[in-house]
């Protein structure tokens, strides 16, 4: 239970008491500090001795006692609650109270809870039920009374002391009363009604600065008690009238609740002050002689709750889980808070003597529940030799730690023969326990494939695989059950698997191997030529590489055989697997003619030019003489593959040669950047081309110039293309730099080209001219390619350094 403002940190007041305090200020001045001290109802009832014995810390029984936190209407799910109370005569029926006129229910022990709310939200710290229907709460925020079990509930509240209102208690659905009040220098109040609160009368009294708290009244005529700060109270006249019966040991402190059977009386105390201050302190205080010894008990949380079991077993509650349990009378206590998770907890109840209710920050169930024997949960068996067996534990356990390599979590996972152990700590109990698990698996399936004949194989052989050794059955990948099955090249099983099983359906899959056949098309011959030739033509027949060895129908042996005749041509290969393989068959035609062109330069066939400077040019003469003796001869214009370096007068094809006539026609080199240059110049003729090979050397520009100030300069341009427009600075390049365009060309993108063919995009952004270079590409050699609106420019070789 919270108790009152000085008993609590100033966190914890904000926290929880916002609502509170804000409600209290009008009209409460000098009493709301008193927050939320409560009374709860009695518990005045004679149980069976418990069945599981505690003692100082051990519990002798399988059974563990252990708190469950109850489950509420989602109105009241997040509410706090200071009292909680079973009805003696038929404990199915309970009922909780709390903060913002919270009100929880039960009607069936407990099992499911419902929620009323009192209009105005008020403060309650007591509740007290006569029977199932008839029932009472009261604290600052008044109090009110049900007749219908706690469904509605109608404010009696009088209004005489309304803000020393605290703890209730009534004989019967009339005669009851309500106390408060006592602290700063006010009287204790004692408020009685014979009439269920239509009417009410006071009692005072003045014991200095002893905050009233609690009653029990056993006849609406005779005898009764009250607690307050650091006394007992008793009543002869069923609460007309009051005296101080006895003073509890040590200081005045607050002391919420008073429970009672024969001449013992448990009490416990907050603070050391009337209002229970707000220092960490409290206790319990325990008379088996009606008050004339006392044991004392002291903690470091503060105590309001209590609840006698007897006249020598007695429970008492506090913040932060304490809770706390007796069976000699105070003398010691043990700790018994598991479950509770260091929930405050301001009352407590007991059915009987294994079944009790706590209420606080939510309300919570004791019982006795069983400490688990094992709790290690494995995958269901058999387990097959190869099987992953999973192990795992609920969520009720939480750091475990298992003896398979020592790792921790809820679960883990075992791939052998093995005794599994494992240590957890049980939430419900509050224990750490250890549970061993003999893992043991089956031995594999006896069985294995058996291959017919060699992996490697021809492409028209059968391969037979059948299963040998011990199964009961089997199944192929494609869902045969044959003990042997054929293959070939069509229905090749390389990759696939077969599953065997035994008795315990076990399973062990049987891997197909990789199977090796001969290249599965027909070679097919590559004309490396024309397929008709004229009479002084020949043609080259290329059979595909990778064969071990090559025989043609004409006895040749090689890979590619030139021939000049007509005919059918194959050849026989063998591959690397030693299979024999036949090529497609090429047919050769031959028809009666000759070429009429013939061109040389002094019997060279390669065209080879000086030396050139970039800008100038370089010219070769090439004579061709017509071989007819009876008709002209066209010359077409020849096809030079780039026409770019190497070229010639375009305008005079074609040209005309006179039978056996010849003429004189030049081709020109002109290079536009430094280096060698190649390309090739065909001629076209009756049966085949004329074809010479280009080559040319650019040689740089050198020019020797005075400038203005009379200084000697000398330059050489060693291009004139476009990759003499730009310059990417610095170089060696270390990841980021610039590109200097001297003239605006439309640069679109940069992309750089390494060793291996592989294009690396670079990051551009442009400044007038100039662009900014970033690039991630890793350290080597480069080309950089600019792909501008003209075309693609590249560039000379770029060192990236990083």
């Amino acid at each position: 239970m919270i108790k009152s403002g000085n008993a609590l940190s100033v966190a914890l007041i904000t926290k929880l008491f916002r609502r509170l305090i804000a409600n209290l200020r009008t009209g409460l001045t000098g009493y709301y500090m008193f927050a939320a001290q409560k009374i709860s109802s009695k518990k005045i009832i004679g149980y069976m001795l418990f069945a599981y014995v505690l003692g100082t810390g051990s519990i002798y029984s399988q059974k563990i006692p252990s708190w469950d936190k109850a489950v509420l209407p989602q109105s009241i799910a997040n509410g706090y609650f200071l009292d909680v109370f079973f009805l003696p005569t038929n404990q199915q029926f309970g009922w909780a109270c709390g903060f913002d006129g919270h009100i929880a229910i039960t009607t069936d022990g407990g099992n499911v809870w419902n929620a009323s709310i009192i209009q105005g939200k008020p403060f309650l710290e007591s509740i007290h039920f006569v029977d199932s229907k008839h029932g009472f709460t009261s604290g600052p925020g008044g109090v009110y009374r049900t007749i219908d079990g706690g469904i509605s509930w109608t404010n009696i509240t009088s209004f005489i002391n309304m803000s020393q209102i605290w703890g209730c208690y009534f004989v019967d659905k009339d005669n009851g009363m309500y106390v408060g009040g006592g602290c700063n220098g006010s009287a204790q109040v004692f408020v009685r009604t014979t009439n269920g609160g239509n009417s009410w009368s006071v009692f005072e009294s003045y014991e200095n600065e002893s905050g009233l708290a609690d009653l029990i009244l056993y006849d609406k005529n005779g005898l009764g008690y009250a607690v307050s700060s650091g006394l007992l109270w008793q009543t002869q006249n069923g609460g007309v009238s009051w005296n101080v019966f006895a003073s509890i040991a040590g200081p005045r402190a607050w002391a919420e609740e008073i429970t009672h059977f024969k001449s013992s009386f448990l009490t416990p105390f907050s603070g050391d002050d009337c209002f229970g201050g707000i220092r960490n302190y409290g206790g319990a205080n325990f008379t088996t002689d009606n008050g004339k010894t006392w044991n004392q008990f002291t903690t470091n949380k503060s105590m309001f709750g209590s609840f006698l079991i007897d006249d020598k077993k007695g429970w008492i509650c506090g913040d932060q889980a304490e809770v706390l349990y007796t069976s000699n009378s105070g003398k010691v206590w043990t700790k018994i808070n598991c479950g509770l998770n260091n929930a405050n907890i301001d009352d407590i109840w007991f059915v009987n003597d294994s079944l009790g209710w706590a209420a606080g920050q939510g309300i919570y169930k004791f019982s006795y529940i069983d400490l688990p024997v094992s709790f290690i949960k494995a995958t269901p068996k058999p387990y097959c030799f190869g099987d992953t067996v999973k192990l795992s534990v609920s969520d009720d356990f939480e750091n475990v730690i298992w003896n398979i390599g020592g790792n921790t979590g809820n679960s883990s996972f075992v791939t052998k023969n093995m005794t599994v152990i494992a240590n957890a700590f049980h939430k419900p109990t509050c224990r750490t326990i250890s549970d061993t698990l003999i893992i043991e698996y089956n031995p594999p399936v006896q069985a294995q494939l058996n291959v017919g004949k060699d992996t490697v194989l021809c492409g028209n052989d059968d391969l037979i695989i059948s299963v040998d050794g011990k199964y009961e059955e089997l199944l192929w990948f494609d869902g045969d059950k044959a003990n042997k099955r054929i293959f070939n090249k069509q229905t090749n099983p390389s990759g696939f698997y077969v599953d065997v099983f035994d008795s315990l359906k076990c399973s062990r899959r049987l891997n197909i191997p990789s199977i090796t056949w001969s290249n599965a098309p027909t070679p097919l011959i590559k004309l490396a030529g024309k397929q008709i030739l004229c009479n002084a033509d020949s043609t080259q027949l290329i059979a595909p590489s990778g064969f071990v060895s090559y025989t043609w129908n004409t006895g040749e042996t090689q890979s590619s055989i030139y021939v000049r005749e007509a005919g059918r041509y194959y050849v026989r290969l063998i591959d690397s697997l030693g299979c024999e393989v036949f090529s497609d068959t090429i047919t050769i035609e031959k028809v009666d003619l000759d070429n009429y062109l013939s061109a040389s330069v002094s019997g060279k066939k390669i065209l080879e030019f000086d030396s050139t400077v970039i800008g100038g040019n370089s010219c070769i003469e090439l004579t061709f003489t017509n071989k007819n003796a009876i008709s002209n001869y066209i010359l077409d214009l020849p096809f030079i593959r780039r026409n770019i370096e190497f070229s010639m007068p375009m305008s005079q094809f074609p040209i005309f040669i006179k039978p056996l006539d010849s003429l004189k026609l030049n081709i020109c080199f002109s290079p536009d950047s430094i280096g060698i240059w190649r390309d090739t110049i065909i001629f076209r003729d009756t049966c085949s081309s004329l074809i010479f090979p280009l080559i040319g050397y650019g040689k740089p520009f050198i020019a020797d110039e005075l400038t203005k100030c009379t200084i000697d300069v000398k330059t050489s341009i060693i291009s004139n293309r476009f990759a003499s427009v730009f310059d990417i600075r610095p170089h060696p390049f270390e990841g980021s730099g610039v590109l200097i365009a001297h003239q605006d060309i439309g640069i679109r993108s940069i992309e750089l080209l390494d060793i291996y063919g592989r294009t690396f995009p670079m990051d551009i952004h442009r400044s007038t001219l100039d662009y900014n270079l970033n690039t991630n590409c890793p350290s080597g050699v480069y080309i950089p390619l600019i792909h501008t609106s003209f075309g693609i420019v590249q560039l000379h070789p770029l060192l990236i350094i990083r």
